[in-house]
């Protein structure tokens, strides 16, 4: 009897679908898909792979267009303010970047209560982009007697009324070898309406102490607070610490407002609070630097505190009668710049 081929060949592939159309299990342990029906699989798990990567990538690019159009409307904010004057950009400023690659931003309080540019009130440096990649902040006692350059030795925070952010830049580099790319300078007044803009329903606050200080009386323990009363709580020093309380303050009152910048919904009304920001705070550092950096804080996950140091370390200082700036800190630079080295390599 003649063999009908396309017969056969027609059974063969109505057998291989039914085999196929059963489960691994009934088909038992030599179950193989046919060629056919491995290579849609393949098709078909490239093909999804491709539009959840696509879908990302098009979620991502539409989020870098929200963030740069609400960041380029808050910049607009100060300057349409009537009561707030910005603080001048310095004339002369040759920031370095740090010999471990970050780029260190100084961060500087100014008391602009008189026409006259004044002492710094607060002198931090903060590094975002360091070895270990973990927001690091250093405060600067403002009553360290240092020698600055051209002018002898006097408190620290007189370099920035004797010759403004590039003169303190220099002092701090000669005295400890912190360099700092970048200068944010922010008065008073400006530091309440940073906070007011990026918090407006406020932020809570655990004082570690009850202060009363320019009209402002805060309780310990948490609580709400606005702009004004948490400016008022980091300045305040008439206890028996005095500026070793404030300066202790001041830092947690920059890690309150750096680890709150993750609060659900933040990702949408941030980009647009920190364009306001910068248009109250006079500053260099570049768009490029605040977009990565804010999107980072924005979205990093594991942000719950930043790593702190206080300029003079225990046991590097004593108290000194200056016979030219009153009461003052001796403070042994060899020993600070040491223990700054290794707290912005990585250190704790």
């Amino acid at each position: 009897m003649k063999k009908n081929h396309g017969l056969d060949k027609a059974l063969e592939i109505r057998n291989q679908h039914q085999k196929d159309a059963l489960s691994p299990y009934e088909q038992g342990a030599n179950f193989r898909p046919s060629k056919t029906t491995r290579t849609k699989r393949k098709l078909t798990i490239k093909q999804k792979a491709l539009r959840v990567l696509i879908g990302v990538v098009a979620l991502f690019a539409i989020y870098g267009v929200f963030f740069i159009v609400s960041y380029n409307a808050g910049t607009k904010v100060a300057s349409q303010d009537p009561n707030y004057t910005k603080i001048k950009d310095p004339d002369d400023w040759h920031g370095v970047q740090s010999a471990n690659g970050a780029e260190n931003i100084l961060l500087i309080g100014n008391d602009r209560r008189s026409e006259d540019q004044g002492r710094s009130d607060a002198i931090m440096i903060l590094q975002l982009n360091g070895p270990d990649k973990k927001p690091k902040l250093i405060s600067i006692m403002r009553d360290s007697y240092v020698t600055i350059p051209n002018k002898g030795t006097w408190k620290i925070n007189a370099a920035y009324a004797f010759g403004g952010a590039e003169l303190l830049r220099e002092t701090i580099a000669d005295c400890f070898g912190i360099q700092c790319r970048y200068y944010a300078i922010v008065d008073f007044t400006g530091f309440e309406k940073v906070v007011d803009v990026l918090f407006p329903k406020g932020l809570e606050l655990d004082a570690e102490k009850a202060i009363d200080l320019d009209g402002v009386q805060l309780p310990a323990g948490k609580q709400i607070v606005d702009g004004h009363q948490l400016l008022q709580y980091a300045r305040f020093r008439h206890d028996a610490e005095s500026d070793f309380g404030r300066v202790r303050r001041q830092q947690q009152v920059i890690n309150l407002i750096m680890t709150s910048l993750k609060k659900p919904g933040t990702a949408f009304t941030g980009p647009k609070a920190i364009g306001a920001v910068s248009s109250y705070v006079t500053t260099d550092i570049p768009n490029t630097f605040i977009w990565s950096n804010a999107v980072q804080m924005l979205f990093k996950g594991n942000l719950t505190s930043i790593d702190k140091m206080q300029i003079p370390i225990e046991g590097s200082w004593s108290f000194y009668d200056s016979p030219n700036d009153g009461s003052a800190l001796a403070v042994n630079n060899e020993k600070n710049t040491e223990a700054a080295k290794s707290f912005l390599n990585g250190g704790n």
